[in-house]
């Protein structure tokens, strides 16, 4: 899956701006208070970008409908953004596949990522 996503990578645009990576799960949200955000991740890429890994992750972890993604439906080069952010989430993944053992808790030191 992760080499048909990358060979379907194309250059983006856009221009890049300091954007959050990793929203769901980390905003807070309580009635009459302004969100909060916990445990920042900033990455230097185009502002959709964190727009894209938030429908990932809602399709994939959050039981959203495919249909959530015409929400998008006119942002320019959504389809590589949503490309990239399946890229992303694949390698974290594998990344925290990879740092546990068999009993599945984190190995005291993670080896590295085949291919870099």
């Amino acid at each position: 899956v992760l080499g048909d996503l990358l060979s379907l990578a194309a250059p983006v645009s856009a221009p890049s701006s300091l954007v959050h990576a990793d929203l769901r799960g980390n905003v807070l949200f309580a009635p009459g208070r302004p969100a909060a955000v916990i445990d920042l991740s900033p990455y230097w890429r185009p502002p959709d970008h964190a727009a894209a890994i938030v429908l990932v992750d809602a399709l994939a972890w959050g039981r959203a409908r495919d249909d959530v993604l015409d929400l998008v439906a006119d942002v320019e080069q959504i389809d590589q953004l949503l490309r990239r952010a399946c890229v992303f989430r694949l390698v974290a993944a594998v990344r925290v596949h990879r740092d546990r053992g068999t009993d599945g808790r984190a190995r005291s030191r993670p080896g590295p990522v085949p291919g870099e």
